[in-house]
């Protein structure tokens, strides 16, 4: 959805670039609310990933990395710092490359999976809290107080 409404935005067809032709400044500045708006939204899944594996949450915390600094680049082209806009945007450009690579290894896991292929499951890294290490902690405690 974010590469969708982005991509409208800067396709000439939609005439949204052009509505902002003689106020360059308000153009960027729109650009990074539009930005920043998607960090927000990335946060809530950065924050929901905190119970699946290491490999999930890498990739929303390069995403959140990365709209953030896309935003910030268009707010510092807004203040008029053409170079340092450029800059930014490299450094979010990284970001963004981490987190397609990470996505990527990801869905090579949930393929494999998928298929049956247990030799070519991927080390996803899991992790010891949220809701799945907390309902084995419970389940455990369950168990011991039973016992006795």
């Amino acid at each position: 959805m974010f590469y969708g409404g982005f991509g409208a935005i800067l396709t000439p067809l939609f005439g949204v670039s052009s509505s902002f032709a003689d106020d360059e400044v308000g153009y960027n500045n729109a650009l990074g609310f539009f930005c920043i708006l998607w960090t927000v939204f990335n946060t809530f899944f950065l924050l929901g990933s905190f119970t699946t594996d290491a490999v999930t949450i890498a990739t929303y915390s390069a995403l959140e990395i990365y709209l953030c600094l896309l935003g910030a680049s268009y707010f510092v082209a807004a203040d008029g710092g053409a170079d340092g806009a450029i800059a930014i945007k490299k450094a979010a450009g990284s970001f963004a490359f981490v987190a397609g690579m990470l996505g990527y290894y990801s869905m090579g896991n949930v393929i494999c999976k998928d298929q049956g292929l247990p030799a070519f499951l991927f080390p996803m890294g899991k992790v010891g809290f949220g809701a799945a290490a907390v309902s084995s902690s419970s389940k455990q405690q369950m168990r011991k107080s039973s016992v006795s």
